[in-house]
């Protein structure tokens, strides 16, 4: 199950409201999120995840991605072996 974790704008929320629910969507086994590049998406008027976010809940919960959206190899290949 993929999703995004993001919120708009207007709305009552900060980026602790973002990592706090990236944290239980985690735990309760999620394995793809979006990621934005600065986790903000200027022309939806939204903030989400960024990269190094999904790449830090991946090395806390000592999780691999998803088979599907590993990299073929080369430069920022993935290891199996979490140290």
């Amino acid at each position: 199950m993929g999703v995004d974790v993001c919120y708009t704008n207007h709305v009552d929320a900060d980026q602790n409201t973002n990592d706090d629910l990236l944290m239980l969507l985690t735990s309760a086994g999620c394995n793809y999120f979006m990621g934005l590049p600065g986790g903000v998406d200027v022309m939806l008027g939204y903030q989400s995840t960024s990269y190094h976010d999904v790449a830090s809940m991946r090395r806390l919960s000592r999780t691999a991605p998803a088979a599907g959206v590993r990299p073929m190899g080369g430069v920022g290949r993935y290891s199996d072996k979490w140290e």
